[in-house]
């Protein structure tokens, strides 16, 4: 993945570009497990503690 679908994959689900490239480390080639391990990222932290 380029810089550039990093940053795109980033914006497009609310991520900074660290935690999206996280999210696709952890989630290696499973382009389907990108998005959803984004939006769980996300509820993640907008949940209060």
């Amino acid at each position: 993945m380029t810089e550039e679908e990093l940053r795109h994959f980033a914006a497009r689900n609310g991520l900074t570009a660290n935690q999206a490239r996280r999210v696709i480390e952890e989630h290696g080639a499973d382009q389907g497990a990108w998005g959803e391990a984004a939006r769980n990222l996300i509820h993640f932290l907008k949940s209060p503690s």
